[in-house]
Protein backbone atom coordinates (compact mmCIF):
# COMPACT_ATOMS: atom_id res chain seq x y z
CA UNK A 1 0.00 0.00 0.00
CA UNK A 2 3.08 2.24 -0.17
CA UNK A 3 5.00 3.33 -3.26
CA UNK A 4 8.21 5.25 -3.79
CA UNK A 5 7.57 7.97 -6.35
CA UNK A 6 10.10 10.21 -8.07
CA UNK A 7 8.62 13.67 -8.44
CA UNK A 8 9.15 15.80 -11.53
CA UNK A 9 11.26 18.05 -9.34
CA UNK A 10 13.62 15.11 -8.80
CA UNK A 11 12.86 14.23 -5.19
CA UNK A 12 11.68 10.80 -4.11
CA UNK A 13 8.70 10.50 -1.76
CA UNK A 14 6.84 7.66 -0.09
CA UNK A 15 3.17 7.58 -1.04
CA UNK A 16 0.62 5.70 1.05
CA UNK A 17 -2.23 4.71 -1.24
CA UNK A 18 -5.52 5.86 0.21
CA UNK A 19 -8.27 3.57 1.47
CA UNK A 20 -6.50 0.22 1.47
CA UNK A 21 -4.43 -1.94 3.76
CA UNK A 22 -2.17 -4.78 2.66
CA UNK A 23 -0.45 -7.32 4.91
CA UNK A 24 2.52 -6.01 6.88
CA UNK A 25 5.98 -7.45 6.32
CA UNK A 26 6.26 -10.99 7.59
CA UNK A 27 2.51 -11.68 7.34
CA UNK A 28 0.83 -14.11 4.99
CA UNK A 29 0.53 -12.59 1.53
CA UNK A 30 2.99 -9.72 1.86
CA UNK A 31 5.06 -10.84 -1.11
CA UNK A 32 2.02 -11.58 -3.25
CA UNK A 33 0.52 -8.15 -2.55
CA UNK A 34 3.85 -6.49 -3.39
CA UNK A 35 4.18 -8.52 -6.59
CA UNK A 36 0.66 -7.54 -7.66
CA UNK A 37 1.36 -3.86 -7.11
CA UNK A 38 4.61 -4.16 -9.08
CA UNK A 39 2.60 -5.57 -11.99
CA UNK A 40 0.11 -2.71 -11.74
CA UNK A 41 2.84 -0.05 -11.54
CA UNK A 42 6.22 -1.42 -12.59
CA UNK A 43 9.36 0.51 -11.71
CA UNK A 44 9.66 3.38 -14.16
CA UNK A 45 5.91 3.81 -14.63
CA UNK A 46 4.47 7.29 -14.74
CA UNK A 47 1.79 7.83 -12.14
CA UNK A 48 -0.61 10.61 -11.27
CA UNK A 49 -1.47 11.30 -7.67
CA UNK A 50 -4.67 12.86 -6.35
CA UNK A 51 -5.41 13.87 -2.78
CA UNK A 52 -8.73 13.35 -1.02
CA UNK A 53 -10.13 16.41 0.72
CA UNK A 54 -11.61 14.16 3.43
CA UNK A 55 -8.10 13.03 4.41
CA UNK A 56 -4.89 14.60 5.65
CA UNK A 57 -2.16 15.37 3.10
CA UNK A 58 0.40 13.24 4.98
CA UNK A 59 0.31 10.48 7.55
CA UNK A 60 2.19 10.35 10.85
CA UNK A 61 5.20 8.83 9.06
CA UNK A 62 5.44 11.71 6.59
CA UNK A 63 4.13 9.71 3.63
CA UNK A 64 1.91 11.49 1.14
CA UNK A 65 -1.66 10.18 1.25
CA UNK A 66 -2.93 9.90 -2.31
CA UNK A 67 -5.00 8.01 -4.82
CA UNK A 68 -2.57 6.75 -7.46
CA UNK A 69 -3.27 6.17 -11.15
CA UNK A 70 -0.82 4.77 -13.67
CA UNK A 71 -0.56 6.67 -16.93
CA UNK A 72 -1.69 4.27 -19.65
CA UNK A 73 -2.82 1.77 -17.00
CA UNK A 74 -5.35 1.49 -14.21
CA UNK A 75 -6.96 4.73 -13.08
CA UNK A 76 -7.05 3.73 -9.41
CA UNK A 77 -4.39 1.37 -8.11
CA UNK A 78 -6.04 1.15 -4.68
CA UNK A 79 -9.22 -0.14 -6.30
CA UNK A 80 -7.30 -2.62 -8.44
CA UNK A 81 -5.32 -3.98 -5.47
CA UNK A 82 -8.68 -4.50 -3.75
CA UNK A 83 -10.37 -6.03 -6.83
CA UNK A 84 -7.47 -8.47 -7.27
CA UNK A 85 -7.79 -9.54 -3.63
CA UNK A 86 -4.50 -8.19 -2.29
CA UNK A 87 -5.81 -5.55 0.12
CA UNK A 88 -8.72 -4.77 2.39
CA UNK A 89 -10.57 -1.48 2.90
CA UNK A 90 -8.88 0.79 5.42
CA UNK A 91 -10.41 3.59 7.47
CA UNK A 92 -8.18 5.82 9.58
CA UNK A 93 -9.64 7.76 12.48
CA UNK A 94 -13.23 6.79 11.62
CA UNK A 95 -13.02 8.95 8.48
CA UNK A 96 -13.43 6.78 5.37
CA UNK A 97 -11.99 8.02 2.09
CA UNK A 98 -14.42 9.34 -0.51
CA UNK A 99 -14.00 6.17 -2.60
CA UNK A 100 -14.64 3.82 0.34
CA UNK A 101 -17.97 2.44 -0.95
CA UNK A 102 -16.35 1.37 -4.24
CA UNK A 103 -13.46 -0.22 -2.36
CA UNK A 104 -15.82 -2.19 -0.13
CA UNK A 105 -17.68 -3.53 -3.17
CA UNK A 106 -14.39 -4.52 -4.87
CA UNK A 107 -13.23 -6.25 -1.70
CA UNK A 108 -16.50 -8.15 -1.36
CA UNK A 109 -16.25 -9.32 -4.96
CA UNK A 110 -12.67 -10.52 -4.43
CA UNK A 111 -13.69 -12.32 -1.25
CA UNK A 112 -16.74 -13.95 -2.85
CA UNK A 113 -14.62 -15.27 -5.72
CA UNK A 114 -11.58 -16.26 -3.59
CA UNK A 115 -9.22 -13.98 -5.50
CA UNK A 116 -5.75 -13.14 -4.31
CA UNK A 117 -5.19 -13.43 -0.59
CA UNK A 118 -8.81 -14.36 0.09
CA UNK A 119 -7.95 -17.84 -1.20
CA UNK A 120 -4.80 -18.27 0.90
CA UNK A 121 -4.48 -15.89 3.84
CA UNK A 122 -7.77 -14.39 4.96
Amino acid sequence: DTLKVRLRTGGIVDVRMLGINTPERGRCGTGDATDNLRKLAPVGSTVNMVSDRTQAAKDRYGRLLRYVARTGGYKDLSYRQMWNGFSKPYVFGKKPVARHPQYVRASQTARNTDRGLWASCW
